[in-house]
Formats: C-alpha cells, structure tokens, sequence
C-alpha cells in the first residue's frame, strides 16, 4: 500500500486551498476595464516650443492619443510616461487620453483617463 492514497492527497489539496482562502493573497486588476487609470499632471498649459511629462498609474500596460495631433507631438504612444511637446501657436484645449490597450480577450471599452493641455 502507498504511504499516500488518493483520499488522503486529496484531504491535503482541500486543507491547502482552504488556508490560501482563509490568509488571502493579492491580485491585480482582472481587466482593463476594472482598472482605474491616474494620469499626472491632469492640468498643464503650453506654448508652441514648450514640453510636459505625463505619468499614468493604475494598470501594466498604457496606449496615448491626443485629440488634435497636428497642435503637438508625443514622445511615445506606449507605456507609463509620455512626454508631449507643442509645435503650434494656437489657443484651445488639447485633449491627452490614457487607455488601457483593448486586448483579444478583452474586447469590452477599457479603462482611461484625461488630462487637459491648454494651449496659448
């Protein structure tokens, strides 16, 4: 006979998985769209020339898009810091958004948020 049978390994799984449910553990976000997406600055104001970082949290993993990509540049479209440079003497409000990347297995909108780049 084994010293252990299948009764008794199972016995062992249960009281594990018990102990793992009674101490908890930590997890992230399960997606996208249950995350909660920060960027900072939320507020900034440029002038043709002029540059600003901006920094998401939140998440693993950040997409950037401006609303009017002829007012300004960004340094990167992917990952936690961008940085976006004016290149056009122009008054208005430049929108700056920070999504989650929609994925094959999440294909509901994602999470995001916005930050406000007022041009003079």
């Amino acid at each position: 006979m084994a010293w252990w049978d299948a009764k008794q390994a199972s016995l062992v799984i249960l009281a594990m998985a018990s102990l793992v449910t009674e101490l908890g553990c930590e997890t992230e976000v399960g997606s996208p769209s249950e995350a909660e997406i920060v960027v900072a600055p939320q507020q900034v104001r440029l002038r043709k020339g002029e540059s600003a970082e901006f920094t998401a949290s939140g998440w693993h993993a950040y997409i950037w898009t401006v609303e009017h990509t002829d007012w300004g540049i960004l340094s990167r479209t992917r990952g936690a810091r961008t940085v976006y440079t004016a290149i056009v003497s122009t008054n208005g409000i430049q929108i700056l958004t920070c999504a989650a990347p929609v994925t094959e297995t999440n294909s509901v909108s994602p999470a995001s948020a916005v930050a406000i780049i007022e041009h003079h």
